[in-house]
């Protein structure tokens, strides 16, 4: 995992400046996690933001596997500040939706990665969450790479970033 988060950050710190939080929390109920999450990193954003500027229409959060599925979880919630939504290889359940508020959702962007021969999450999980955030009016890129399992797509890197400032 160190070599990935390197690779990213390598990636990254070429173009953009970023925030790059960590979260390592034991197994957590999904209110208690966005909580957690509230309480932690949002005020961390807030101390940045008074330090240097942040453009606040571009604020991305994305993750991959259960950071990926913490993107959608966090992401969707109506109290996030995040303007962009990009999982990799995330979980995906439709009571997702169910949870979430409508409004939260209409036009959000999001960028949807994942791999054909992921064998954590199957890809089912993904056409599901491209098939309900669509539905409900997200504007969302999606791919799905035929040749990959459940990994990072570094090839990824760079075209989620262009998104994110296009």
């Amino acid at each position: 995992m160190q070599v990935l988060q390197r690779l990213i950050l390598k990636q990254l710190r070429q173009h953009y400046s970023l925030l790059h939080m960590e979260y390592k929390v034991p197994v957590l109920g999904v209110q208690v996690l966005v909580a957690r999450v509230q309480q932690v990193h949002l005020p961390v954003l807030e101390q940045v933001a008074r330090e240097w500027y942040v453009d606040r229409s571009r604020l991305l959060l994305t993750g991959m596997s259960d950071g990926g599925t913490f993107t959608l979880l966090s992401g969707l919630d109506e109290a996030s500040p995040f303007t962009h939504l990009a999982p990799v290889a995330a979980s995906f359940h439709p009571l997702l939706m169910t949870m979430t508020d409508p409004r939260r959702v209409i036009g959000l962007p999001m960028y949807l990665v994942h791999g054909a021969l992921d064998w954590m999450f199957p890809v089912s999980m993904a056409r599901a969450a491209r098939h309900a955030l669509t539905a409900a009016g997200a504007t969302l890129v999606y791919r799905e790479i035929a040749d990959l399992s459940h990994v990072y797509p570094r090839e990824e890197g760079g075209a989620m970033l262009d998104w994110l400032v296009a």
